[in-house]
């Protein structure tokens, strides 16, 4: 199976495709067959995990004569990918702006009419309508901007709503990059913590139905289920392990200052012995370091006090070298 949807999932995405398919289909009978269609044919179709032009391409092909619109499969797969319907709290943090005046639709003063209400993450306008997206960093300021008791860009005209759609549904052009390097982590992480806990409660459904297998069938089948699941979360690189290396990364491109602490890779003690320390004699108030003993003297030295420069060395020389000397 392609896809292993749950009732609310399914709830979700039929709303997605009801709103998708209005301007398409206007007999609601028909979006209705139209919604069953695809839902049924996501459920049962065999296709690989992320393979978009797998995807877009059968879908053009069930879809094709029903729905008019070339575009359709690759925002169905899109959204697929993003479960964007799943996440209600990305549109509770966008917000739209209608009836914007012509001369105003420019990104400067966009960001200076609505950075007060909190961090813009990006913004998409749309010249023919004079309508624009501003995404927040939370809800929160959404909330304040729509609640807040002005008149935007002096014009009373000018309303401000929480945007209820996708924003890839919204036509328009983006006038700020889509995301610096920091959102665009975080954005992932979110979307990577939440595909791990949808896999994590598939997986344990399925290890239930694993345990409480009656047949050696059903054991198989619920086996490959597994199995494919795990590979999926491979291929994607959602794990535990990701996880904590995401927000490793997230949080070392935040504060760079931070990346000091972090140890990534692990200590490996050096196998260099120890340096061996002289003996130190204490005497007065400076040290005294005992030497070795010079090469081809045999017999043992004498240290006598010496200054602050280091001490003085007085050895016995043995007498053939004093007559040697003598001569």
């Amino acid at each position: 199976m392609f896809m292993d949807l749950s009732h609310h999932e399914i709830l979700k995405l039929d709303e997605w495709l009801d709103r998708a398919l209005a301007p398409l289909v206007g007999e609601d009978g028909v979006r209705d067959l139209i919604k069953g269609y695809i839902i049924k044919a996501l459920e049962t179709c065999e296709i690989s995990a992320g393979s978009k032009r797998d995807f877009v391409v059968l879908m053009r092909g069930l879809l094709e004569g029903v729905v008019d619109d070339d575009n359709f499969a690759e925002r169905l797969y899109l959204v697929l990918l993003r479960k964007s319907y799943m996440v209600q709290s990305e549109s509770s943090k966008t917000v739209e702006v209608a009836n914007i005046p012509l001369e105003k639709l420019v990104w400067e003063t966009i960001f200076e009419e609505f950075a007060p209400f909190g961090k813009i993450l990006r913004s998409k306008v749309d010249h023919d309508r004079r309508h624009a997206l501003i995404q927040y960093d939370n809800a929160s300021s959404a909330v304040r901007c729509c609640a807040v008791d002005r008149a935007f860009f002096g014009n009373r005209f000018v309303s401000v709503s929480i945007y209820a759609g996708l924003w890839e549904e919204f036509p328009g052009t983006v006038y700020v990059d889509e995301y610096g390097p920091e959102a665009i982590s975080r954005e992932r992480l979110q979307r990577k913590e939440e595909q791990l806990r949808e896999y994590e409660s598939r997986l344990s459904v399925l290890l239930e139905n694993l345990r409480h297998a009656a047949s050696t069938k059903d054991y198989l089948h619920h086996a490959e289920k597994f199995l494919k699941i795990k590979e999926e979360m491979a291929e994607q690189k959602v794990s535990p392990e990701d996880m904590i290396r995401e927000k490793l990364e997230l949080m070392i491109l935040e504060d760079p200052k931070r990346s000091v602490d972090v140890i990534i890779s692990p200590f490996k003690p050096t196998r260099k012995a120890r340096m061996l320390r002289r003996p130190i004699r204490m005497s007065g108030h400076h040290p005294i370091f005992i030497p070795r003993r010079p090469l081809g003297c045999r017999k043992p030295i004498h240290l006598v006090r010496g200054s602050r420069h280091g001490p003085r060395i007085r050895t016995r020389v043995p007498v053939s070298r004093r007559i040697i000397r003598q001569k």
